[in-house]
């Protein structure tokens, strides 16, 4: 199953897919990505936002070129939180460690141990930081909330 696709201006192009409830979503990614992304059956939209393909792919590691283990232990974040955004400019990668101890600053929020998750619309900023085995922080509406918490959390825990 081949996905239908729209040329946009600016090098843009368009997959049209459906997600998991059937509902038509649409995936953007760099016109000179699309090579690589139709090398693969057709891309569905996962539960948890994500285009993957029928090969179980994720697209946004199609695009980056990330296939082999030793691609494993590295993580691609979406700078703007979308998931559906896969064009280059919206990728970037850390490693795995680092997203777990908290302490790559991610692009979507620019702010330290501050993650955007539009998963939850109500307080889609969540402050995490990994100390003593467990997480601390928690979600707010909105980023200045969170980096003030972020700040106050990484001076107790000697993170400053």
């Amino acid at each position: 199953m081949r996905n239908r696709h729209v040329e946009r201006d600016g090098g843009v192009v368009v997959i049209e897919a459906r997600d998991t409830a059937g509902a038509r979503r649409q995936i953007a990614i760099d016109l000179k990505d699309l090579p690589a992304v139709d090398a693969e059956a057709g891309w569905t939209v996962a539960a948890d936002g994500r285009a993957i393909s029928t090969s179980g792919r994720l697209l946004h590691r199609v695009v980056l070129g990330l296939s082999g283990r030793e691609d494993r232990a590295v993580v691609v974040v979406h700078r703007n939180g979308r998931y559906l955004d896969c064009r280059r400019r919206n990728l970037t990668t850390v490693t795995r460690s680092r997203v777990t101890l908290g302490v790559a600053p991610l692009p979507s929020t620019g702010v330290r141990y501050v993650r955007h998750d539009p998963a939850y619309p109500a307080k889609p900023f969540r402050v995490r930081l990994r100390a003593g085995g467990r997480d601390h922080g928690h979600r707010w509406a909105t980023l200045e909330e969170a980096a003030a918490e972020a700040a106050v959390l990484a001076a107790r825990l000697g993170r400053g």
